[in-house]
């Protein structure tokens, strides 16, 4: 135990490498709740088809077992939005919808 509180005293970086260990969860759960975040926004996207690239990232982040809450429940839709967002139809339709969402606001 002396021997690391003489470590500190002689070598004081000893004391920043200590402190960065403690920001590593503070940034893992940030980056956590920025996927889940834009997970969220994606499965919106989804369900108004308004944008296809939101929605496809939210099916590919679902995918990822580090950012699904229950990896049993997340894989599989993460699976079944890739395959249906794949469809030729469904990327038709969200096409249209931007298109007709564009128009309105002009």
């Amino acid at each position: 135990m002396n021997t690391a509180i003489e470590a500190i005293q002689i070598h004081p970086e000893g004391i920043v490498g200590q402190q960065m260990i403690l920001w590593v969860p503070v940034i893992g759960v940030g980056g956590l709740l920025l996927a889940k975040a834009f997970t969220l926004f994606g499965a919106l996207q989804m369900l108004l088809c308004r944008r296809l690239w939101p929605a496809r990232m939210a099916a590919t982040i679902a995918l990822l077992p580090i950012c699904s809450p229950l990896l049993v429940v997340g894989m599989p839709i993460g699976i079944w939005a890739s395959i249906v967002l794949a469809d030729r139809e469904v990327r038709s339709h969200f096409a249209d919808q931007l298109e007709k969402s564009s128009q309105k606001s002009l």
